[in-house]
């Protein structure tokens, strides 16, 4: 009886957890997106988390996901000195099974943090000795145990990101691949369509760390001033003249994220595709050939450069389905990264990585 009743409270506890949680929709990568920091293609795509002051962005493709994330004054010159991590979870249970660091923080790069306090008129986006150097490099936490790795963010290992460092705030973007592949095993491990746990994690200003750095830089133990002795200007305590408020603590925040899927995204001038079913053969054929087996009785066109499909093959395995489903479930089993047109087109854009 009391391990049933346990049980039961168990259940209610995570069933209330998963209510308290806030849960977002990730948009379709329609139009391609440059991992540049500008922001330029999330105009309409912004949530914000009220509590944390955090502003965010998100979309997804067939092979990748998109986050853009911006930092008001006081949380960009907090992940600049303490880095934030964004992890996934692709149970959906809130663990951190796989995370990025971007910013890395000064504090995790190896510089000095920010302090606390700044003068007001000292110019925040002017680089800082370790700023530049660490926008350029990002840090993977996982997918095992205590795994950690730092690679320059954009090199060929898969993940991308970039920032762009504006008076008044840190904008991010992101690129992380769905999957992994051999060469680039760094990935979230979700498919199109699937719902997953997304978390963000600032640092936390830890002040005594920062007085034990200042101390070893130094040689006196501590960091900081003598005892008994004032600070530079003559002020007797609290915040300096000229100083802004400090720093906001630290927070970890859990979204549920509900990926995009592409079946959903073909546009209602190929609508016919819903009531026409195809059966492809369950062999492996060239994936221009499957391509056109599901097009063939439908208004769809499809687009693309033979030095892009060439060489793909695809296993084909669809029962008897809707063309709107097999077409998702075929071009979602490639590296082929399309976009859908106004009028009922698919654009194949490109490859990202050679099969």
């Amino acid at each position: 009886m009391r391990k049933f009743l346990l049980y039961v409270a168990l259940v209610l506890w995570w069933n209330l957890a998963l209510a308290g949680e806030k849960e977002v929709t990730s948009q379709w990568r329609a139009t391609e997106i440059k991992v540049d920091g500008a922001g330029d293609e999330w105009a309409e795509s912004i949530f914000y988390l009220e509590k944390e002051k955090l502003a965010f962005g998100v979309k997804n493709d067939s092979s990748a996901l998109y986050l853009l994330l911006k930092f008001d004054r006081s949380l960009k010159r907090q992940a600049i000195s303490h880095g934030c991590t964004i992890w996934f979870d692709p149970t959906g249970k809130n663990k951190k099974t796989f995370g990025v660091r971007y910013p890395i923080g000064m504090m995790n790069f190896g510089g000095r943090a920010m302090p606390e306090s700044r003068p007001a008129f000292e110019d925040e986006s002017a680089p800082t000795p370790f700023g530049g150097a660490m926008l350029r490099e990002i840090e993977v936490l996982g997918p095992e145990k205590d795994e950690r790795n730092r690679f320059v963010a954009g090199s060929s290992f898969g993940i991308e990101a970039a920032a762009f460092n504006a008076p008044d705030e840190l904008v991010c973007e992101v690129k992380i691949p769905l999957h992994g592949v051999p060469g680039r095993p760094y990935a979230i491990n979700a498919d199109t369509g699937e719902s997953l746990s997304l978390g963000f994690e600032l640092g936390e200003f830890e002040r005594e760390k920062i007085r034990d750095r200042m101390g070893r830089e130094s040689g006196k133990p501590g960091g900081g001033f003598p005892r008994g002795a004032r600070p530079p200007g003559g002020f007797r305590g609290g915040t300096p003249p000229g100083a802004r408020e400090p720093m906001p603590s630290g927070f970890k925040v859990w979204q549920r994220l509900q990926l995009a899927s592409f079946a959903a995204q073909i546009s209602n001038a190929a609508g016919n595709l819903d009531g026409i079913f195809v059966t492809l053969t369950k062999h492996e054929m060239p994936l221009r050939e499957a391509l056109q087996q599901i097009v063939s009785q439908t208004k769809l066109q499809i687009v693309y450069s033979d030095a892009l499909v060439q060489d793909v093959k695809v296993h084909c395995a669809c029962e008897e389905v809707t063309a709107r489903t097999a077409l998702a479930e075929l071009l979602r089993s490639t590296a082929l990264v399309y976009e859908i047109t106004a009028d009922g087109q698919i654009v194949i854009v490109k490859r990202d990585f050679k099969p």
